[in-house]
């Protein structure tokens, strides 16, 4: 993976309430999860890599690795602006006088 995924989705569940005017946690807990695996099942490829191994009896076991970093849009912005100060700062080697 070359570049950086960006991910935003936005949906509306409709949840009930408890008696005393709370929204059910386990709904909440529920909605929150579906719409993570929503945004995120479209970059299942690029995410989870996999290494198959050798078959036995029509069976082979398949290692599946996840290794990527989460970052607060705020911080994202700050690495961004660093990465264009330092291209627009670019340091050359100096030149040595005979």
């Amino acid at each position: 993976m070359s570049q950086e995924i960006k991910v935003y989705n936005k949906q509306i569940h409709s949840l009930n309430i408890n008696n005393s005017g709370t929204l059910n946690e386990s709904n909440l807990q529920f909605a929150k999860r579906t719409i993570l695996f929503d945004s995120l099942r479209a970059w299942s490829n690029e995410l989870v890599k996999h290494n198959q191994g050798y078959p036995e009896n029509d069976i082979s076991d398949v290692e599946l690795t996840v290794d990527f970093v989460i970052l607060t849009p705020k911080r994202y912005k700050q690495l961004l602006a660093l990465e264009n100060q330092l291209d627009s700062k670019k340091v050359t080697e100096p030149k040595i006088r005979p």
